[in-house]
């Protein structure tokens, strides 16, 4: 699709996109006010990507 969603980590915007088939599951995540993404590329379907993501992001802003 041609849209982004929004959402919000821990009152950090964000713009993300997610896909998944048979077989796999990503996701994209971009914080424009910090300047970086973040992106999850897994073989597994029924992977919770925003779980997952969540969690590294988490990790990854508490170093920054």
């Amino acid at each position: 699709t041609l849209g982004w969603h929004m959402d919000l980590l821990d009152d950090i915007n964000y713009y993300h996109k997610m896909g998944g088939g048979g077989g796999y599951r990503s996701e994209m995540r971009i914080y424009p006010d910090q300047g970086i993404a973040t992106i999850l590329i897994v073989n597994r379907t029924n992977l919770n990507s925003k779980k997952h993501l969540d969690q590294y992001d988490r990790i990854f802003f508490s170093n920054f």
